[in-house]
């Protein structure tokens, strides 16, 4: 029931001990007649806990509400409750892109292309995105949480959604 949108890290790992992270992103409002080349979703890994730094897939999904970042939860989206998740964990549809953390990686950037997803949501008004981190598959024997940086951590590892496009 706790939230965790003040928190300086983000926490990722699949299995018993299982963390997603959210993330409400606004997409701006298109350029007329712009055409959206490439988009992509980052975010900084901080440290790798596991001892043996083997290889991660992760997966970035949609969810199905808007989460306010002060109340979302692991059951709830926003506040009251009325604002429940249907299922603990999150609502969520199906992947929209994954990545995978390579073997060895401590730390560094982890990109996911979310260029389908966000072209089909470009439009002339700002559009508001939620997203769902998660690890597909199980993870490596405890401890094995991924740690990304947060908009409240270190402001150079800040996520992002980053955008390519051609103007007419």
């Amino acid at each position: 029931s706790a939230g965790h949108g003040n928190d300086q890290q983000l926490f990722i790992i699949g299995g018993g001990q299982e963390r997603r992270a959210l993330f409400e992103l606004t997409l701006p409002a298109a350029p007329a007649g712009a055409v959206l080349l490439k988009a992509t979703f980052g975010l900084r890994l901080e440290s790798n806990a596991a001892v043996g730094l083997a290889e991660r897939r992760l997966q970035v999904r949609e969810l199905s509400q808007a989460v306010n970042e002060g109340s979302a939860s692991w059951n709830n989206w926003g506040n009251g409750s009325s604002r429940k998740w249907m299922l603990p964990g999150g609502d969520f549809g199906p992947v929209l892109a994954s990545t995978r953390v390579p073997a060895s990686t401590g730390d560094g950037p982890v990109t996911f292309d979310v260029t389908a997803p966000v072209a089909q949501a470009f439009a002339a008004d700002p559009v508001v995105l939620s997203f769902i981190v998660m690890e597909n598959g199980a993870p490596p024997a405890a401890p094995a949480e991924l740690a990304f940086t947060s908009s409240e951590g270190d402001a150079s590892g800040v996520p992002t959604l980053t955008l390519q496009y051609c103007e007419p």
